[in-house]
């Protein structure tokens, strides 16, 4: 085998392991629910409560994990535990900043960011750790985090187009005669 075809072969082959490492991913979005008043924030809520979602409670640079949650809707309020956020439940905050929203689906952890839920306080309500009561009117929105189907499909459909152009050239080097070297 000439030179050529092997350097052919070998570098089809990186270029297929580099962009299946690269591929591997999906992407998630923010979703900002459209609430007005306190009556729909609480349907909103107690309708994700049913849904078995994780509740993250944002107020400024501060972040909670919302535990046994009850609301009264007659007084409108919402009770619950705040407690600290475990790591596997913190690749949206960690990432909102820089844009880069995917996940891994193969990691059972990283795919978590599905289940969550994000409530935003003012930031002049106290929230610390152990027993809370938040008025429903405190809460300024809350986002659901879900699959981000478009970017996904978009990465997706980069990567076939970069495998298929790939073996292509491949196909395209091995049928080209190298060239012949004289001394």
């Amino acid at each position: 085998m000439s030179f050529y075809k092997q350097l052919s072969y070998y570098s089809f082959t990186a270029i297929c392991i580099i962009l299946f490492l690269t591929s591997c991913n999906t992407y998630y979005k923010a979703v900002q629910t459209s609430v007005d008043n306190t009556a729909q924030k609480a349907l909103v809520i107690d309708s994700l409560k049913l849904q078995n979602r994780y509740f993250i409670l944002l107020k400024g640079s501060q972040a909670f994990c919302m535990k046994d949650i009850s609301l009264d809707a007659k007084q409108q309020t919402l009770k619950c535990i705040l407690d600290t956020i475990p790591p596997y439940h913190q690749l949206y905050l960690s990432n909102k900043n820089t844009g880069k929203f995917n996940y891994y689906k193969a990691d059972p952890l990283s795919s978590t960011v599905l289940s969550e839920t994000l409530i935003y306080i003012r930031s002049d309500t106290t929230a610390v750790l152990g027993q809370y009561s938040l008025q429903l009117n405190n809460i300024q929105k809350i986002e659901i985090i879900e699959k981000d189907k478009k970017r996904t499909t978009k990465s997706s459909v980069m990567v076939l187009t970069s495998l298929a152009a790939g073996l292509a050239l491949l196909i395209y080097l091995i049928k080209t005669p190298g060239p012949s070297f004289t001394f």
